[in-house]
């Protein structure tokens, strides 16, 4: 199961980062992007229907700024997809070979765009809460035509800033979501592992627990 695969793979990544050195002071911009899978579950009002939940892929890109050491504010794009698009190769390995559009065009998915907040409960380590809410748009093509409806959406989840080298870290995070867009109403729980670049730098080796001992030593 997908699913599965990367919940282990945040569950390894989560418990490297807690015995590897954490962040200097958290403060200036940041930015990134995420890979994952969402467990999406989706209602219907006007025919009562409901979409059997399945895991969907997910994507999304990031940037905000940290304003102190537990706290940043910013702007996510991002969603998930329910069909590959029938005419765009990225999205859909069976793309007609002669690099026509498709005779039935077909397509679905969410895409959103958020305003977000991260509260860091420690200033010297890189879990954080991650709350926020914004636009929601449910596209979907047909033969008839493209078509689209527009809603809200909501996001609360748990992360872990997991540094790697000088001002990257890896970002691997569990969140659940619920939104609705027309007649439409879905809610997912979606695991990523994103990638940041951020103001701030590495582990601050001064303020770590041996830093004494190597200032001893060049005395």
């Amino acid at each position: 199961m997908p699913g599965k695969r990367t919940t282990t793979i945040l569950i390894a990544v989560i418990s490297i980062g807690t015995s590897s050195g954490e962040m200097e002071k958290r403060e200036g911009f940041f930015w990134g992007g995420g890979l994952g899978g969402g467990y999406l579950e989706r209602t219907f009002s006007a025919t009562n229907a409901i979409d059997d939940a399945e895991t969907r892929f997910y994507m999304d890109f990031f940037g905000g700024y940290a304003f102190n050491p537990h706290w940043a504010l910013g702007l996510e794009i991002g969603g998930w997809l329910i069909e590959p698009d029938s005419d765009t190769y990225i999205w859909n390995p069976y793309y007609p070979p002669d690099n026509e559009p498709a005779e039935d065009p077909e397509g679905e998915g969410l895409m959103q765009v958020l305003m977000f907040t991260r509260l860091y409960p420690y200033r010297d380590k890189g879990l954080f809460m991650k709350l926020g809410g914004g636009y929601l748009e449910h596209w979907w093509k047909t033969s008839r035509g493209n078509y689209n409806e527009e809603g809200w959406t909501s996001v609360a989840g748990l992360g872990w800033d997991v540094h790697v080298s000088g001002n990257w870290s890896i970002t691997p995070t569990v969140s659940y979501s619920y939104g609705e867009a027309g007649d439409q109403a879905h809610q997912a729980v979606t695991a990523s592992i994103g990638f940041m670049w951020h103001q701030w730098s590495g582990p601050d080796r001064m303020n770590s627990p041996n830093a004494h001992l190597n200032t001893h030593s060049t005395q």
